[in-house]
C-alpha cells in the first residue's frame, strides 16, 4: 500500500468514527472529575489572582476562579481552594470578611489553602518605578 492510499484509509476511518459516535474523540480540556471545584482568592496586587488562574489551568480548568470582593455563591461547589497574600500577618481584608460571613456554608468544603508573595514596586529618587 502506498503512502497516499494509507492516509486516505486512515482519514476515512477517523471521519467515520467521529461521525458515528455522539461524543468527540478529542477534548482539549477533559474534565475527569465529577466534582465541582472553586478557587476563592483575595489579592491586593494581583499575584494571588495569577496564582489562582495557574492552579485552575494546572487542574485542567476544572476549577472556577472567584474574587472574594465579588461575594460569590460557592454553595454548589464540592471543593474549595482559598488563597491570599499575607499582609502584616493577615490575609486580604475582603477575603477575611467573606470567610467570616460564609463560614458555616463553606468551612467543610475547603480542601486546600494557598499563599502567594509578590513584591511591591518601589519608587526611585526621580519618581520612576523600579522592579
Amino acid at each position: 500500500m502506498d503512502r497516499r492510499a494509507f492516509l486516505k484509509t486512515i482519514l476515512a476511518g477517523g471521519g467515520a468514527t467521529l461521525l458515528s459516535s455522539n461524543t468527540y474523540a478529542l477534548k482539549l480540556f477533559p474534565n475527569t472529575s465529577k466534582q465541582r471545584w472553586a478557587i476563592l482568592f483575595g489579592s491586593r496586587y494581583g499575584s494571588t489572582r495569577d496564582a489562582s488562574l495557574w492552579i485552575s489551568e494546572g487542574m485542567g480548568w476544572v476549577a472556577d476562579v472567584f474574587d472574594a470582593r465579588e461575594n460569590p455563591d460557592l454553595s454548589s461547589f464540592d471543593g474549595i481552594i482559598v488563597g491570599s497574600g499575607i499582609y502584616m500577618g493577615k490575609i486580604d481584608q475582603p477575603l477575611e470578611d467573606y470567610l467570616a460571613k460564609n463560614a458555616s456554608a463553606i468551612s467543610k468544603k475547603i480542601k486546600a489553602l494557598l499563599s502567594s508573595a509578590g513584591r511591591e514596586k518601589t519608587r526611585g529618587r526621580e519618581g520612576t518605578s523600579m522592579s
